[in-house]
């Protein structure tokens, strides 16, 4: 593209971001717009943290599903979730 970043699908999502498939989008699946407005949110606001994903040791921590999974627990630990209507023990 013209920001020199890879189509979708493409292995980079994979690779470098922390996605499970080449297309971000079937990722998005379980947390929906919330999770994605949340990575946004981190990258824009907490720069130096969500950098750590991609240096160091924590580098093998996938960021894009992480953030996934986390905004979606949160959701369902808040009963924001619309499948949510008790918590899982």
């Amino acid at each position: 593209t013209d920001e020199g970043l890879p189509p979708v699908p493409h292995q980079f999502w994979v690779d470098r971001l922390g996605f499970q498939q080449p297309d971000p989008v079937t990722d998005f699946r379980s947390g929906g717009v919330l999770s994605l407005a949340m990575m946004v949110y981190m990258v824009e606001s907490k720069p130096v943290i969500c950098q750590r994903f991609f240096t160091g040791d924590t580098a093998v921590l996938p960021f894009g599903i992480t953030c996934i999974n986390v905004t979606d627990m949160i959701a369902k630990f808040l009963m924001l979730a619309k499948s949510t209507d008790r918590m899982e023990a």
